[in-house]
């Protein structure tokens, strides 16, 4: 799963410390993903070097400097490129993460391409289990039947979100 993305997404709702990013991070996509500082860092730096963010020490009192993290309007531009490329399936929840960024038939266009993939998805497991049914253990179409209807809900959510 890409880092950029949210963090893109984040500083643009407002500037942030890598703590604060951490944090958020972890709130928002703990369900699913907890980005280590190991991977947030290395991005914050290769953002900043292809001019999608910027860097300025912030004093806090007695304590450290702190580095503050703001989105430049070319950082805007890439959340935006971002937001509308095709769409992987573990991208997709990372961008509706930050769907408000988009008009509501850029969102549409993207939810009705990914219900669309999703569907020759089902259809092609489905096909697969029909025909391969016996052949299967017993942990291998319990397996199957987990993904076809985590597939399924996974549709019919897609829809909802329409």
């Amino acid at each position: 799963m890409t880092i950029e993305l949210p963090i893109l997404g984040l500083l643009k709702e407002r500037p942030m410390h890598g703590y604060d990013l951490k944090q958020r991070l972890d709130a928002i996509l703990g369900f699913a993903w907890h980005p280590s500082y190991g991977s947030l860092y290395p991005m914050l730096r290769k953002l900043e070097e292809r001019g999608l963010i910027t860097k300025s020490s912030v004093s806090k009192g007695l304590g450290p400097q702190k580095q503050m993290y703001t989105l430049t309007p070319q950082g805007e531009m890439g959340l935006r490129e971002l937001l509308l490329s095709e769409t992987s399936s573990d991208r997709l929840h990372l961008k509706i993460l930050f769907f408000d960024q988009l008009t509501a038939h850029e969102r549409k266009d993207i939810l009705i391409r990914a219900r669309q993939q999703r569907a020759k998805t089902l259809e092609k497991l489905e096909t697969e289990r029909a025909k391969r049914t016996e052949s299967l253990s017993k942990y291998q179409r319990a397996l199957l039947d987990h993904g076809l209807e985590n597939l399924r809900r996974e549709i019919a959510w897609l829809k909802d979100l329409m």
